[in-house]
């Protein structure tokens, strides 16, 4: 009884406990296709998007900061084509410059084929996405990411890799440049969340008591 009211009481006030809070970030863009070599996508067309940096996932590396499988939810849509992704790299490096990719373990790209309108009976097939901003931001890992602004990148670029056994290189690679917004915004999690999340390990923590002094 005793300890089935200690329980009680701690999940009762455990929202007075100091708990690590880490907010993820929304990254957002917006622009106009490039007319040099827009891929299989019409060029000056144009495209938003956006995705998540989930800054929970565990940093590696020392000089190149690195967050395999943080960028979730990555969307992108052009015109009647809508490309998604999921578990792609976050990178940081030398004094501001932000890219990233899905080519790491575990990244997904969803199946995306469009007709070539060209070549009767050639498909592109989207077999990569990787992007690449630079900043002024001193070099660290995720440093004032949720301050930056489009007017703080002085360069922006997305790319989109194609397979297609009849177009040219120029035709297989979707260049993306010409941004009229780039955003990123802190996701805070909701307190109720975290007071449930310490709940869960408040109540893991008796139950491991319980089953000692059994």
């Amino acid at each position: 009884m005793k300890r089935s009211a200690a329980l009680v009481l701690a999940l009762l006030t455990v929202g007075s406990l100091p708990v690590a809070q880490a907010d993820n970030i929304r990254v957002t863009f917006a622009g106009t296709i490039s007319q040099t070599n827009p891929g299989p996508l019409q060029p000056g067309a144009a495209f938003s998007g956006g995705f998540i940096i989930d800054v929970g996932v565990e940093r590696t590396g020392t000089s190149i900061f690195t967050w395999p499988g943080a960028v979730t939810d990555f969307r992108l849509q052009a015109g009647d084509v809508l490309i998604t992704a999921n578990a792609g790299r976050y990178r940081q490096f030398g004094g501001g410059f932000i890219d990233g990719n899905f080519t790491n373990p575990g990244a997904v790209i969803d199946p995306l084929v469009i007709p070539d309108p060209v070549n009767e009976g050639s498909d592109f097939v989207l077999t990569g996405i990787s992007w690449d901003w630079r900043t002024s931001f001193p070099e660290g890992p995720g440093n004032l990411l949720e301050e930056a602004a489009l007017g703080d990148f002085g360069f922006r670029r997305i790319d989109l890799s194609w397979a297609n056994p009849s177009a040219s290189v120029i035709q297989r690679g979707t260049v993306l440049s010409s941004f009229s917004e780039l955003t990123f915004t802190v996701i805070p999690l909701p307190a109720a969340a975290w007071l449930f999340i310490s709940g869960l390990g408040l109540l893991a923590m008796f139950r491991r008591r319980a089953s000692r002094a059994a």
